[in-house]
């Protein structure tokens, strides 16, 4: 049993995930004193210019395009690109799942809907591989959870050393508030690099073939964010990625 550590994450936090669909940030209004201010990323801005600056520090390659300032109190959504990577069918069944997601409401609650929506996102991936939808469990998500909250501070990707000891597979990933929610997505994308007619192993590919393994049957997800980044752990049992066994829970979309 493998696990590899994810690269979604680099490709978020530098900016280099190919241009696909619109996606949207938002950030708040409101009046204080007869003076507008903006509310960002859990920071608070005095002009427009400055909210631009501070997202343009965090998305580079982003082009901004701001709506009115009128109703006060209201979200706004900046549009941005680049994010998603270019494969049409993640991308279809990310947007179905992620449209009306709000990260600030979920943040309050400990992130509960994130957490559910990527065990509809991973389920939707299998389902289209043609392997049963996964169960979750509690005791995964619990250790899951533990587990985010570790790679939180240490504030880098490095493997649970208990996944040996207690029989469980692991994904990890992590990226900025407004991007974490690729995670998933970004570990089914690798199926763009795997090669079905030479199954086995890689690092480039150990997240997909992990999160499709027909073999697999529960799994659980953790999710913290600490310093404007987002961490995610999943959990999974039994574990995937057996050498000499890809053949047999490695297949090829269906759907």
């Amino acid at each position: 049993m493998n696990n590899s550590l994810v690269l979604f994450s680099l490709l978020v936090l530098l900016g280099l995930i190919y241009h696909s669909n619109t996606q949207s940030i938002s950030y708040s209004l409101r009046s204080e004193n007869g003076k507008l201010i903006y509310t960002y990323n859990g920071n608070d801005y005095d002009t427009k210019e400055k909210l631009e600056d501070a997202i343009q520090k965090d998305y580079p390659d982003t082009i901004i395009s701001f709506g009115g300032d009128n109703d006060n109190g209201k979200k706004r959504k900046i549009d941005i690109s680049k994010w998603k990577g270019n494969n049409t069918f993640s991308n279809k069944i990310f947007d179905e799942i992620w449209e009306t997601y709000n990260y600030d409401n979920d943040k309050a609650k400990n992130f509960r809907v994130m957490k559910n929506k990527f065990f509809n996102e991973q389920n939707k991936y299998r389902v289209a591989h043609g392997v049963k939808k996964l169960i979750k469990s509690q005791d995964l998500e619990d250790k899951a959870q533990v587990y985010a909250n570790v790679i939180a501070e240490l504030g880098d990707l490095e493997h649970d050393p208990n996944n040996e000891i207690e029989g469980t597979g692991e994904n990890l990933a992590y990226g900025t508030t407004f991007i974490g929610h690729l995670a998933v997505k970004g570990w089914y994308d690798e199926i763009d690099l795997y090669d079905f007619s030479k199954q086995g192993h890689s690092a480039e590919t150990g997240h997909f073939t992990q999160l499709v393994w027909k073999d697999t049957t529960h799994a659980g997800f953790g999710v913290v964010e600490k310093d404007d980044v987002v961490y995610v752990v999943c959990k999974y049992s039994p574990p995937g990625n057996y050498p000499g066994e890809f053949e047999a829970n490695v297949f090829q979309r269906k759907q």
